[in-house]
């Protein structure tokens, strides 16, 4: 199976810290600050990822310029916190909105430590689903929200810890990330890296005949491809 991204950012390639609005991806990685996000995060230079650069509590979100007329994809990042002293979110957007505070969000919250699916209607949120998580200081985990059709995954290193059935978002929209800071003075020990958008490839039945001996046996199998 070949995979097709949509969008794909390992945030490198800077010389000087800049706003992610002002950093440009490999594939379809053209960042637009979110609808209702106060800020949106900064790519580091030094260690090619984003970080939170905050005076206040704020809450960074961006959409990529990658899109797709299919709304069945798979948003991940690398996240990591240095921090455990406050009030942190930190993870992934998909199906979400240009215009409005529409979207699904997969994060990772430090004060209730868990994982989350969240929905976001019209800048209404509803927790979907919850997952009680360990506390991984200077260490990376791998997030990812999948969506197809109405069923809503949340993965971490590559583990289903959550499904949900939802269909109150249903077209393509955008894949982004969502950071939430509520303490100013650690937005810089908040990470993420290798931001990645792909879709998820039907399976389609093929059919193949085998000649044995003079008989005809069908064989039915999907290819993923």
């Amino acid at each position: 199976m070949v995979d097709i991204y949509t969008a794909v950012d390992d945030f490198s390639g800077e010389s000087t810290d800049v706003a992610l609005t002002d950093h440009v991806g490999e594939i379809g990685a053209v960042w637009t600050q979110h609808p209702g996000a106060r800020s949106v995060p900064n790519v580091s230079a030094e260690d090619n990822n984003l970080y939170i650069q905050a005076l206040s509590y704020t809450r960074s979100a961006a959409i990529a310029s990658g899109e797709t007329s299919s709304a069945d994809y798979i948003v991940g990042a690398d996240v990591s916190t240095d921090v455990f002293d406050g009030h942190y979110i930190l993870g992934v957007m998909g199906r979400a909105s240009a215009t409005h505070g529409t979207f699904y969000l997969g994060v990772y919250r430090t004060r209730s430590l868990s994982w989350r699916i969240y929905k976001y209607v019209a800048g209404v949120s509803t927790i979907l689903g919850d997952y009680a998580a360990d506390v991984f200081t200077s260490e990376i985990r791998r997030v990812e929200l999948s969506l197809r059709g109405s069923q809503i995954s949340l993965l971490v290193d590559g583990d289903k810890i959550l499904s949900v059935t939802d269909a109150s978002i249903s077209g393509p929209g955008h894949s982004g990330v969502y950071v939430y800071n509520e303490n100013p003075a650690m937005g810089s020990a908040i990470h993420i890296d290798n931001f990645s958008a792909k879709l998820i490839i039907p399976e389609t039945p093929q059919f193949i005949s085998t000649d044995c001996d003079g008989c005809f046996t069908p064989y039915i199998y999907f290819n993923n491809a």
